[in-house]
Parts: C-alpha cells; sequence; structure tokens
C-alpha cells in the first residue's frame, strides 16, 4: 500500500518529545498512547499523526494497521476528536 511518506522518513520523524499528556511530538507528527494506568488491557493501540485544533484529525494505528481520518468539527471540547478515534478503532478491531 502507497502511504504519504516513504517508510524510512516516518522512523527519522519519530523522536518523540513531551507536550502535553498523554501526546509527544515528533517533526510535524504526534504520539498518542495512553498509559497503562488508562489502558490496563492494551485494547487501545497508540496513534501516529496529527490533529488540529478544530477537531480534524489523521492517524495512523501501526501495531492494527489501521488509518483514522476526519473531524469532530468543533473546538469546545478538545478531546473529543481522540475519543472519537478511539472509537473507531476499536469499532473496527
Amino acid at each position: 500500500m502507497e502511504s504519504f511518506f516513504p517508510k524510512v522518513m516516518i522512523e527519522e520523524l519519530k523522536v518523540w518529545n513531551k507536550i502535553f499528556f498523554p501526546i509527544r511530538s515528533g517533526i510535524g507528527v504526534h504520539l498518542f498512547r495512553l498509559p497503562w494506568f488508562l489502558n490496563p488491557f492494551g485494547g487501545v493501540p497508540e496513534f501516529i499523526g496529527h490533529s488540529g485544533l478544530s477537531g480534524a484529525l489523521a492517524y495512523y494505528a501501526p501495531q492494527k494497521n489501521i488509518y483514522i481520518t476526519g473531524t469532530v468539527n468543533q473546538v469546545a471540547s478538545p478531546d473529543l476528536s481522540f475519543k472519537q478515534a478511539i472509537k473507531l478503532v476499536l469499532a473496527v478491531m
């Protein structure tokens, strides 16, 4: 499958810096991984991608080879896009 970035470039972008919990930021991409105490059975995979201030998101779950893109089209609840991405991934797993 063709991807947005060559796989070798993605590895170079994965230098994760803490920005705000539970997000880490690389070079133009984010890592979203729930900590073990919020995900004790590992049901929610990690996501690599980016989300916007208006609820837009584009993430990839490498452990499950699932891509999620979309928007919740609002700014009142900044975590809503992540909650929806988690629901979508869990629905197709």
